[in-house]
């Protein structure tokens, strides 16, 4: 018997009804180039570290006097920043023409992969001497660095216009990488056919050593370059990716299965698609409107919430048999806005807002969203004039003011849909700056910010004024205090889901009084001796053995959980007992979320249970009953 968790998801809504005042800044990094400079990725590893990415043109100084000479034309840098904003070590990408830097993620193993893309064959750089690599041809290159700078492996690509725009790694020990070509694309594991008009997009998995695991081509009937071409790629808690990007006139993901605009007034949508770990096309979707829609970026939250943020020009419009009733169709005609979404893990719309500046041709811009681990969400980008958002209770935020500014934002959203907070978190009064990207691990967050001219930053409560000392655009990259974890409220649709009565039954050998119990016993919070003896927790396959007595026979009974820890799908195997048995499960915040009695006549039951809907976590299963009382922890991964 196969159990699924879908309708429990439409059950049970968890959400945070805290909200949080504007995150404090804790320390500042700018950046100062020749010309322009740009972060172009920002990752926070477990310990608290930032790696920034870019590019930049001349010479580059950092703010603790380490700097890079004027050579070259653009080159690429890769900085490690301390949790206290400290440069920890800078490698510089030097070439006689361009090296760009296009994107990061940190692996499980702490290792840092970067992706470019080079003009010009040049040298990889490497702390470690001797460990320098020479990039022969001109084209995207991927490349792997240790936490101390070492040079690991590089794997180059030969190609006159390609990227992989968006890296992600999930926490098996793989990456996926996704991009664009145009013309050609070709390396030692795959070529891909010419595309002279428009271009393609690629998704590809690899291991930690850079091994290509298995790649997929989307083809483009009609799409030209410009700067918002960035196919971006996350991962979902079951460790499968979902990619978003727009397309025009058509996109085919596998021969069966393709988008298409409908409309002559159409000219750009956006799309997501949903793969397994095996590269099996699992679900997609298409979002747009009249005239052109555009994704600035998207992100997936522990409980499997994919929240995405665009702008839109006339209309974005919508229509999903998922929609919640709290969202609308937007037809905003002569006008632009922000439009912030959320998609639950099989792509079903579960609800939408927009926001627009009061200068109705320029709507807020979004640049970036990372989820936090709070599970909120922070969107970061960039407006003209003025911006108001409400709030759930009718409380207005603004930013901006008169005379016209162009500035950078900052917001956070709850997996509902809803605006927390919404700021202002750099003074660039007369001049320009955007919120560009974000860096979030559990503990630290990192913003940068594009800036021109002076500006003028709250740290610690003080005013701290960052000079540009090159023309242009340079970047400042500032740590945040993350919003504090906040107990979860519960908002059960079914009464009985965590109900205190269920909880307060004898299910094992202690009442449990209160939810918070079962959280802590789930938690580990508690001397799990005391409880009950047969625990048990974080084994590939948990195997229980004991005697049953049955008049006057002595039976040995088996229990097996399998696997354990598990990506999703699990199973539990009873031999050696005949009656009746019941099953529940409970999550970590004490929620019962499955309950099951049955009869065993046979002496030997399976039940699988498939937990790929619920987030990673620990979760707790009583099976009690015919004289026996075990208890399993259960860890998803």
């Amino acid at each position: 018997m196969k159990l699924d968790f879908k309708p429990l998801l439409l059950a049970i809504f968890l959400f945070t009804a805290n909200t949080f005042a504007q995150l404090p800044i804790k320390w500042v990094y700018p950046i100062n180039g020749l010309s322009n400079t740009d972060v172009n990725a920002l990752e926070v590893d477990k310990e608290g570290n930032t790696y920034a990415a870019g590019s930049y043109y001349g010479h580059l100084n950092f703010p603790d006097s380490k700097q890079f000479p004027t050579q070259g034309q653009h080159n690429g840098f890769l900085i490690k920043i301390s949790k206290t904003g400290k440069t920890i070590w800078a490698l510089n990408f030097v070439s006689k023409n361009y090296v760009l830097m296009d994107a990061a993620c940190i692996l499980i193993n702490g290792d840092v992969v970067i992706s470019g893309r080079n003009y010009e064959p040049f040298k990889l750089p490497s702390l470690k001497k001797g460990k320098e690599k020479e990039i022969t041809s001109s084209g995207t290159f991927l490349v792997c660095y240790s936490a101390e700078g070492d040079l690991k492996w590089v794997k180059n690509f030969s190609s006159l216009h390609a990227s992989f725009s968006s890296l992600s790694a999930d926490a098996l020990g793989n990456f996926y990488a996704t991009g664009f070509y145009k013309i050609n694309f070709t390396s030692k594991d795959k070529t891909y056919p010419n595309q002279k008009n428009g271009y393609n997009e690629y998704l590809h998995k690899y291991n930690s050593n850079g091994d290509l695991v298995w790649d997929r081509l989307f083809k483009h009937i009609d799409l030209d370059y410009n700067f918002t071409l960035r196919p971006k790629v996350k991962i979902l808690q079951n460790q499968e990716p979902v990619v978003a990007s727009e397309f025009l006139m058509s996109i085919k993901f596998t021969e069966n299965d393709s988008f298409s605009i409908k409309k002559n007034e159409d000219e750009r949508e956006i799309y997501f698609v949903a793969f397994d770990t095996n590269g099996k096309l699992k679900w997609k979707k298409q979002l747009g409107g009249l005239s052109t829609q555009w994704l600035g970026d998207f992100d997936i939250n522990a409980n499997n919430h994919i929240t995405g943020a665009g702008q839109f020009y006339r209309e974005f419009s919508i229509s999903d048999a998922g929609i919640t009733s709290k969202s609308k169709d937007y037809k905003l005609q002569n006008g632009s806005g922000m439009v912030m979404f959320t998609l639950d893990k099989d792509g079903n719309l579960l609800h939408m807002e927009h926001y627009r500046s009061k200068r109705i041709t320029s709507g807020p811009q979004p640049n970036c969203i990372r989820a936090l681990p709070n599970e909120d969400f922070l969107c970061t980008g960039n407006y003209f004039d003025t911006v108001e958002v409400s709030k759930k209770d009718g409380t207005i935020l603004k930013v901006g003011s008169w005379p016209s500014e162009h500035s950078g934002f900052a917001g956070i959203w709850n997996e509902a849909g809803e605006v927390q907070d919404f700021w202002k978190p750099i003074d660039s009064h007369l001049g320009w700056a955007m919120g560009w990207r974000i860096g979030v691990s559990d503990k630290n967050l990192a913003v940068s910010f594009e800036v021109w001219n002076d500006v003028l930053i709250d740290v610690k409560k003080k005013k701290k004024k960052v000079k540009q000392l090159g023309g242009g655009r340079n970047p400042v990259i500032v740590g945040m205090i993350l919003p504090e974890r906040k107990p979860q409220q519960t908002e059960p649709l079914l009464a009985e889901a965590c109900s205190i009565e269920l909880i307060q039954a004898p299910l094992i050998s202690k009442k449990f009084r209160t939810k918070e119990e079962v959280t802590s016993f789930v938690m580990g919070n508690e001397p799990q001796e005391e409880i009950i003896e047969e625990i048990q927790t974080e084994k590939p396959d948990t195997v229980d053995k004991s005697k049953n007595v049955r008049g006057n026979f002595i039976t040995e009974i088996s229990f097996k959980v399998a696997p354990n820890p598990t990506l999703g799908e699990v199973k539990l195997m009873m031999t050696g007992i005949n009656g009746n048995v019941s099953m529940k499960l409970f999550s970590q915040t004490g929620c019962l979320l499955f309950s099951q009695s049955v009869r065993i006549e046979s002496s030997s039951y399976e039940q699988q249970l498939d937990l790929s809907s619920l987030a990673a976590g620990t979760y707790l299963l009583i099976a009690e009953g015919a004289g026996m009382r075990k208890v399993f922890k259960i860890v998803k991964i």
